[in-house]
């Protein structure tokens, strides 16, 4: 009984432990007959022209590795209207870059949620966004009711910034001119 109980309880520990993981999206994108100083420069070029200032941006640039690390932020606002506007702010991420011949993986994760309420900042911060369906933290049922909302915000964001570097490193992105003839 005692064996039991203990299987039960270490299961329950680890469905609770499974949802607190940080909210991360991943994939790979083909490239197919591009090497990896093609794909890398034409990675390297997106993150310049899709950021305010690239060099604030990135926090890794390690291309004989074909690594690439950034740290970037989206404005959120809050659905609701006015009872909710304490919780408008920014989400800040982590996008990592990896390329290897034909393809690359892009990585985003590490979504830290801060409200820029003047009054009430802590109070209305998030913090991590996590895999949860439900928040996990203190506050009142607002925070529970905008929750769903600001993690498919982040998941939003994601899909941009694969579908801005997927486009980018197509054959016709027409993002670094290669002709010679000008």
């Amino acid at each position: 009984m005692k064996k039991c109980l203990f299987l039960l309880l270490m299961l329950i520990s680890v469905n609770v432990m499974g949802q607190e993981e940080p909210l991360q999206c991943d994939t790979v994108i083909q490239a197919p007959g591009k090497s990896v100083s093609e794909i890398y420069t034409t990675v390297k070029a997106w993150v310049a022209t899709s950021y305010n200032s690239a060099n604030s941006v990135i926090q890794m640039d390690d291309a004989p590795n074909g690594i690439m690390i950034c740290k970037g932020r989206f404005q959120y606002e809050a659905p609701g209207g006015i009872n909710y506007q304490y919780m408008d702010g920014y989400v800040d991420y982590t996008l990592k870059i990896q390329v290897r011949e034909g393809r690359y993986k892009v990585t985003v994760g590490n979504f830290i949620h801060q409200s820029t309420s003047p009054q009430f900042t802590k109070a209305w911060t998030f913090g991590q966004i996590t895999e949860s369906d439900e928040y996990q933290g203190k506050g009142d049922r607002r925070k529970k009711k905008v929750w769903p909302n600001l993690v498919i915000s982040c998941k939003m964001e994601y899909m941009a910034i694969v579908v801005g570097l997927s486009g980018a490193t197509s054959d016709n992105s027409g993002l670094l001119d290669t002709d010679d003839d000008w």
